[in-house]
């Protein structure tokens, strides 16, 4: 019996994340200006999540991890961030789990908020990115 060996091109797994992260990016934005703040913030999520793992894949040269989970992701990267960082990420990570699996129906924060999450993080996607 033969076994199959099915080769990875990680530059298209690469650009596929960086381009859907963008893409999610923009989105939030829209949903932020339109005031559906709890779709904002499980865009910007997505965004985060697909930025993250096209960095796994340059870095690791494999197919990114199977998880939601921010800061576990920016820790099997091997990506170093502040405090603050990981907290923001663990925050979105939140909303992330709200958006698909709505429980505990949590206020969302007010939009001034949201905008200060949506400015650091397109700042944390553009660091990210130099590292592509």
């Amino acid at each position: 019996m033969a076994v199959e060996v099915v080769v990875v091109d990680i530059e298209k797994q690469v650009e596929y994340w960086r381009a859907g992260a963008t893409e999610d990016l923009d989105t939030s934005r829209l949903l932020m200006d339109s005031d559906k703040l709890l779709p904002c913030l499980f865009f910007l999520h997505l965004a985060t999540e697909k930025m993250i793992k096209a960095l796994y894949c340059r870095r690791s040269g494999e197919l990114a991890p199977r998880t939601h989970d921010l800061p576990r992701l920016v820790e099997v990267a091997g990506i170093v961030v502040s405090v603050e960082q990981r907290d923001l990420l663990s925050i979105l990570t939140r909303y992330n789990l709200e958006g698909r699996y709505p429980m505990e129906h949590p206020s969302y924060p007010p939009k001034h908020i949201v905008s200060s999450y949506w400015d650091a993080i397109e700042e944390l996607l553009r660091w990210f990115e130099t590292m592509l």
